[in-house]
């Protein structure tokens, strides 16, 4: 087994710079912010070479915009040793699209249909999310009680995305929600083999806490890990019933985010979040050479606020 080492990669970005002319109307306008958050998504290793999506809003979920190269200062550390990157590129940064490749999961366990609302709520806020889509944006339809049914592979096809939230598949049951996830990671992966500039994501919507095998969680965070795809965990229903503890974890490590969302208007504003997190991410490439195991740290500073990511990435 190859040593395990750890890396320390310190994103600092500070202030804001902005194109000024000689005409005042040249000026662009400093957007104030209330706070920031960053995640990182996804890490690549590839011919020696980092790649790495970072992404950076404001609190309200909206993309920090006008970030360019000076903004940014990476620092590595291994074994204990701290060194500075100063060959980096910025391929892209906020603002401009990174095509997004999601397997979305729902949840038709039996839970769902206690009431008359939450299988509507859900179908119309996937719904939203596939409106919300570029034109270059793939996802796929899973839908998962006991068993897990991939109803719609990944397309770029917006009425065949409709017609399988609106397939006709009445479940009920347990909850193969972990199940669920993997075949997500497993999908999502192999549609990006081959175009790596697109970023692979799984979006997982349930009410409930997970009940069929695999059981531990960490099974599902592993396998995230080690493809290098974000976990979006969404919970509504009945706040005590969901295990929002195990879902904000396995967000927060795999780079993704968790959601509480008890009503259709919120999880519409959700998944317009994630759509804007995940297509509005800086891209940062750096030389690493052939290394293994490793821990990612980004820290952001903008505006005089500090956010902070950390995620553990496998070769």
């Amino acid at each position: 087994m190859k040593k395990a080492f750890t890396l320390l990669l310190v994103v600092a970005l500070a202030g804001i710079f902005f194109i000024t002319g000689c005409n005042k109307d040249d000026e662009k306008p400093v957007i104030k912010v209330d706070g920031i958050e960053v995640t990182i998504p996804r890490v690549l290793l590839k011919d020696g070479k980092i790649t790495m999506f970072v992404s950076v809003t404001d609190l309200k979920g909206n993309p920090i915009t006008d970030l360019s190269r000076a903004n940014l200062s990476i620092e590595t550390e291994r074994d204990g040793q701290v060194n500075k990157v100063s060959g980096f590129n910025l391929f892209s940064s906020t603002g401009i699209p990174t095509p997004i490749a999601a397997a979305v999961t729902m949840d038709y366990s039996g839970s769902m249909y206690w009431d008359t609302l939450s299988i509507p709520a859900m179908e119309d806020a996937v719904k939203t999310f596939i409106s919300l889509k570029g034109l270059t944006d793939k996802l796929e339809i899973i839908k998962f009680s006991n068993a897990v049914h991939v109803v719609q592979t990944f397309t770029a096809d917006t009425l065949l995305l409709y017609a399988a939230v609106d397939s006709a598949l009445s479940l009920g049951g347990s909850t193969a929600f972990y199940a669920s996830c993997l075949t997500g990671l497993v999908d999502a992966d192999a549609e990006v083999a081959n175009t790596p500039g697109v970023l692979p994501a799984v979006v997982g919507f349930t009410d409930g806490v997970n009940n069929v095998a695999p059981l531990d969680h960490d099974t599902v965070v592993n396998l995230a890990l080690q493809l290098q795809i974000p976990l979006y965990m969404v919970g509504y229903g009945a706040f005590n019933y969901i295990d929002s503890v195990t879902m904000q974890h396995m967000a927060d490590t795999t780079g993704g985010r968790y959601y509480y969302a008890p009503d259709p208007t919120d999880l519409q504003q959700l998944y317009q979040y994630i759509n804007g997190q995940l297509t509005n991410a800086l891209v940062i490439g750096f030389p690493w050479g052939s290394k293994d195991n490793a821990i990612i740290r980004v820290t952001v500073y903008y505006q005089g606020h500090t956010g902070k990511a950390e995620k553990m990435i496998f070769y």
